[in-house]
């Protein structure tokens, strides 16, 4: 990508170094049990792909833990029960999809551990899942982005000043013609509405900032 392609040196490879790229890798042979599967999922119906598990402070947000089909679990009479940080906070059935669904507002903003287990007297070890979660104010995280954007062109070697606004770099940028124009508008439209206005922000503005900022080839995660 013009002057941001990355060099790689070609130097001469010694004999070690031979002998290591024309041995061909030994077979790992399977553990017995590498069959170990998730076999509880938790999913978050309202983060849609390809955005992270990043989600509004104080707003609600849907839960879905889904057993998977293995012939070794029955899905008749299975509790599932929801874990926040350790907590549990609510319990539902199974429904016929072998799913239960669940709702949840998050107060506090930073990261979450987000816990399920399949409650079965049955069952001497319940079958557990888990992830997590990072929960943000929209305002502050679209500021974060726009911060990580410019610390990835002074990294590289974009001759950013401190004192320049948003619109000085989109000029800035777009007379270098290694960046799309309408993607550079909307990241620099988002972060002046997070950072000057009393305008609402919310989860679509946030979500306009991460594709734009994405689709310049620019990992902000």
């Amino acid at each position: 990508r013009g002057k941001f392609k990355q060099l790689f040196h070609k130097g001469k490879c010694d004999e070690a170094e031979l002998e290591q790229i024309t041995t061909p890798p030994k077979k790992e042979i399977p553990h017995a049990k590498v069959r170990k599967t998730l076999a509880l999922r938790i999913n978050f119906p309202d983060i849609r792909t390809p955005f992270p598990n990043v989600w509004g402070v104080r707003d609600n947000l849907r839960i879905e833990c889904t057993l998977d089909k293995s012939p070794r679990t029955r899905k008749e009479g299975n509790e599932i029960e929801l874990f926040v940080n350790g907590k549990r906070i609510a319990e539902d059935r199974l429904s016929k999809n072998r799913t239960a669904t669940f709702s949840y507002v998050f107060n506090e903003k930073g990261e979450h551990e987000i816990g399920a287990r399949l409650a079965r007297k049955s069952q001497r070890h319940s079958m557990k899942g888990e992830t997590k979660l990072r929960i943000v104010d929209y305002r502050e995280e679209i500021i974060r982005l726009y911060k990580t954007f410019l610390q990835h062109l002074i990294h590289q070697d974009v001759r950013l000043k401190d004192d320049m606004t948003a619109r000085e770099v989109e000029r800035l940028l777009a007379g270098m013609g290694d960046f799309a124009p309408e993607n550079l508008q909307r990241v620099m439209d988002c972060f002046e509405r997070a950072e000057y206005s009393d305008h609402k922000v919310s989860r679509e503005n946030y979500e306009t900032m991460y594709l734009s900022i994405t689709e310049l080839n620019i990992d902000v995660d």
